[in-house]
């Protein structure tokens, strides 16, 4: 069962991350893009939180450093092609 706050806060990072790759697309061929095809996405949430779990667990058990799988690393495969500009993002002020 774990602790309550960080199996929450594990469903809370998957959940942002769902909803990012449905606005702007997973990585083709990846385990994550072929999941979200085709599970249904609550699903999807609970299995990369399990996955992220696992990752942290290990990393803290051999002491390691995490990094990132080649298909996250290049942004043009990741957002299908289209660079991002800095004009894309809201940029918040004041702490609002």
């Amino acid at each position: 069962m774990g602790e309550r706050t960080l199996r929450r806060l594990l469903i809370i990072g998957a959940s942002a991350m769902v909803r990012q790759a449905t606005r702007r697309g997973a990585p083709s061929g990846s385990w994550f893009g072929r999941m979200l095809a085709r599970k249904p996405r609550m699903l999807v949430i609970v299995a990369l939180a399990n996955k992220m779990a696992r990752i942290v667990w290990a990393l803290l058990a051999k002491g390691g450093i995490y990094r990132l799988p080649p298909q996250w690393c290049d942004p043009l495969a990741v957002r299908g092609g289209r660079e991002r500009r800095r004009d894309d993002r809201k940029v918040w002020r004041n702490g609002r």
